[in-house]
């Protein structure tokens, strides 16, 4: 009898969920119409405006978002400007993210990270509240944040606002791993970046992009070729969850995927190239 009744009640015991099955395929909600995003480079939705999104160019370009609707419609531009009112230059502009500012309302914050050379031995961060309204040309006034890598310097094309503590963390791009580094002393006289740990990535890959879900459940991690899901269970923070197991969600097959933006129904792509898609794929 025994050697029959253990089998029995192993074979009961419950599955553990895969969180990332029951995702749908990706499916193409428009092309981006602006024929000025030409290398989206970072993606976040808007909390004023559901359903559209905030986007920027990669380097070369100038300090300046460009607003999309949910079928790719162009909405506008935004012009950021310093304290004085003046255009803010962008080095390298390669990530957005969206979350909880002062007062709880939603700010964006723009990632001037990247450091292709290697010679960058700080990157800024640019924070400002989300305009009311995306339709037509604007300009705003931007906090200009500047870090030093405690370290060494870093390429750094991922960039979390976490909605459930309202931390900031900038992950760099190595092959095959990122190294996580959370802002502290955001609203002092002297931010810097505190160094938590690595993160490792599948198959050598690198990562181009990140962002958080609106619950904070689920991060998702960019690559060129996947999007990746590291699920945050209830009282872990972002490095804990980072810490854990990752798994593949659908992505699109695109020309240099760089770019994810975090829904509350799933998740929305978009490509560099001329006339990208937006790609969206729907959680379970």
């Amino acid at each position: 009898m025994p050697a029959v009744l253990i089998p029995l009640l192993l074979s009961c015991a419950p599955a553990v969920a895969d969180p990332c099955a029951g995702w749908s395929a990706p499916a193409a909600a428009g092309g981006v119409r602006s024929a000025e995003l030409v290398e989206a480079s970072g993606l976040a939705a808007s909390q004023r405006q559901p359903g559209s999104f905030w986007s920027h160019n990669d380097a070369g370009d100038g300090a300046r978002l460009f607003a999309i609707g949910p079928d790719g419609a162009d909405r506008g531009q935004l012009r950021l400007l310093d304290q004085a009112g003046q255009p803010l230059e962008a080095q390298d502009f390669e990530d957005i993210a969206i979350g909880p500012g002062p007062g709880g309302a939603p700010w964006l914050t723009v990632a001037d990270s990247g450091n292709n050379k290697g010679k960058r031995a700080s990157l800024r961060l640019l924070r400002f509240a989300e305009p009311a309204a995306m339709d037509g040309p604007q300009q705003v006034q931007a906090a200009v944040i500047e870090l030093a890598w405690p370290d060494a310097p870093h390429d750094a094309e991922a960039l979390l606002h976490d909605p459930l503590s309202g931390g900031l963390f900038i992950l760099s791009k190595e092959k095959g791993s990122a190294r996580i580094f959370q802002v502290e002393e955001l609203t002092g006289a002297a931010p810097r970046l505190r160094a938590l740990g690595e993160l490792r990535l599948p198959d050598g890959e690198r990562l181009t992009g990140a962002d958080i879900s609106p619950d904070g459940r689920r991060i998702l991690l960019r690559t060129k070729a996947s999007v990746l899901l590291a699920s945050r269970a209830e009282g872990q923070t972002v490095p804990q969850a980072l810490s854990g197991p990752l798994c593949a969600l659908p992505a699109p097959v695109e020309e240099q995927g760089e770019a994810v933006a975090a829904t509350a129904t799933g998740f929305v792509t978009v490509s560099e190239g001329v006339h990208p898609s937006l790609f969206v794929v729907r959680a379970p």
